[in-house]
């Protein structure tokens, strides 16, 4: 009796917590991947990379666009 009773808890415990994990874990790191997915993790700091830069180049632009009118 005590065989098949701890085999099925087991049994019954792996498949249940790997199914509500891997169904609420799979949209999750699907949606959220940056830790999962490493080409993410590079892509987003570069978009914050290219954020600040268009930021710090809006007076340059400024500059460049007097030097354009004139000319």
């Amino acid at each position: 009796m005590e065989p098949p009773k701890s085999n099925p808890k087991i049994l019954i415990t792996i498949p249940v917590s790997q199914q509500p994990i891997q169904s609420k874990s799979a949209p999750i790191t699907r949606e959220k991947a940056p830790p999962v997915r490493p080409r993410n993790t590079p892509i987003a700091p570069t978009a914050i990379l290219i954020a600040p830069i268009p930021r710090h180049t809006k007076p340059i632009k400024s500059n460049s666009l007097r030097s354009i009118s004139p000319s």
